[in-house]
């Protein structure tokens, strides 16, 4: 069951497997009604979006960062979101 500690087990031991993103934060910016904060990494291969968590001010502009996420398949596919949700498991931010 996603997010149990047999969950989070199983990521640990390669189970379910991670994806790594890294490269800059290229842009920091609110989404949906004003209300939802987001932000780009950019790398020589793709520019992503991603939910932020935690410290609103690690979050800037031009920093290096690393993303660690899984992915996991929906029970039933929504025409929205498509089979499969991106998970975030860790940020690391330069300081």
């Amino acid at each position: 069951m996603f997010g149990t500690k047999d969950w989070f087990d199983a990521v640990e031991r390669g189970v379910i497997h991670t994806h790594l993103v890294k490269g800059i934060i290229s842009r920091v910016y609110m989404t949906g009604q004003n209300d939802f904060p987001e932000f780009e990494i950019e790398n020589n291969e793709s520019i992503t979006n991603w939910p932020k968590f935690g410290e609103d001010a690690a979050y800037q502009v031009g920093k290096d960062i690393e993303l660690t996420y899984v992915e996991q398949e929906f029970k039933r596919q929504f025409d929205l979101t498509g089979p499969i949700s991106k998970c975030v498991i860790e940020i690391r931010i330069s300081e």
